[in-house]
């Protein structure tokens, strides 16, 4: 009996430690889960919402209508980049660029030291807000410059910082937009290099999708929308919005646009496609830009322009249509050999 006893006990306790080591293990797991979600989480930045139109209509109505003296909604607008996002924090007079996950970006010296003139020239150390980028690169390439640690990729002396924003969490937009201005002045007056401010003007309701349109035509992802009067808050706020291109749909090529550079000079690569819808019956056709295309598959694609005549070419465009049922910021993809 007092033997049964034993083995009774020395069981119940080899169960309870087999659950102790369960639970303690189930803990350590989520503790794990909890601390990755933590780190990986994006912070100290401004981020934004999926822009549409009830979004957009949520922005103030703040110039006049030429035509009806109405108020109309206006607010301004960028490209939206495909870079690595990065903003500037100063360490004892030394820039560094920021990853949105609080990981120092190496290897920039080139970008630190003009930080410094533009800081020197300003008198004041600006908190910007950007992405490393450079115009035509793809993701991977900006990537594969950025991620080395130890050993220093050739591209990274060609990478560029471009500033869509100020951290000043007391201005609103407008006044961000305008120091915007005099960043790029200043930039311009010391001939930079590795620092460009992001394009920016002013859209409405009726034509940011257009422009969104020309943006990617031009190779940017999408567009960026602020709110004229949005304040700087490191979160996800209603005030930035951003849009790209996501639905996929194919058209029939009917004509190929040779790229032309500002001077005039064709670029020997495909610019747009002129396209039809298979099965569209009233002869609608229109424009699809190749922007967004690599260089060397748009010299290619030029190259066999006569051959893609005919064939269906895979676009990225915004659900909504305008009203003669053209797609609205259309992108070719792929041809479809």
């Amino acid at each position: 009996m007092d033997n049964g006893a034993g083995v009774m006990n020395v069981r119940l306790k080899f169960g309870l430690m087999k659950l102790v080591a369960l639970a303690t293990e189930i803990y350590v797991v989520n503790t794990r889960k909890e601390y990755m979600m933590a780190f990986l989480k994006r912070s100290g930045i401004m981020l934004a919402h999926p822009a549409d139109a009830k979004r957009v209509s949520n922005f103030p109505c703040i110039a006049d209508d030429e035509l009806t003296g109405k108020k109309i909604r206006t607010f301004f607008h960028q490209p939206k980049l495909n870079g690595e996002r990065g903003k500037v924090e100063w360490f004892n007079t030394v820039p560094y660029v920021v990853s949105s996950y609080g990981n120092e970006f190496k290897f920039l010296e080139l970008i630190q030291a003009e930080l410094i003139m533009l800081n020197n020239a300003m008198g004041t150390n600006l908190r910007h807000d950007g992405e490393i980028y450079v115009h035509g690169w793809s993701r991977e390439r900006i990537d594969s410059a950025l991620r080395r640690t130890k050993n220093k990729n050739p591209d990274a002396d060609l990478l560029e910082y471009h500033i869509f924003d100020t951290q000043h969490y007391d201005k609103p937009q407008y006044t961000r937009i305008h120091e915007l201005g005099i960043i790029e002045h200043h930039i311009e007056k010391l001939g930079l290099k590795r620092i460009k401010v992001v394009d920016y003007g002013i859209a409405t309701e009726e034509n940011w999708l257009y422009l969104c349109q020309d943006y990617c035509e031009n190779g940017y992802e999408g567009i960026i929308l602020r709110n004229p009067f949005a304040m700087y808050e490191d979160k996800r706020v209603p005030g930035l919005l951003k849009f790209k291109p996501t639905e996929i749909d194919e058209y029939r090529i009917v004509g190929v646009n040779e790229a032309i550079a500002e001077d005039g000079t064709p670029k020997g690569m495909v610019g747009s496609y002129l396209v039809e819808a298979v099965d569209c019956s009233d002869g609608v056709q229109f424009n699809v830009g190749a922007g967004k295309l690599k260089h060397d598959k748009r010299r290619e694609y030029w190259n066999r322009r006569e051959e893609s005549l005919g064939k269906m070419l895979r676009v990225k465009h915004e659900i909504l249509k305008t009203v003669n049922q053209v797609p609205i910021a259309c992108v070719a993809v792929e041809v479809l050999w």
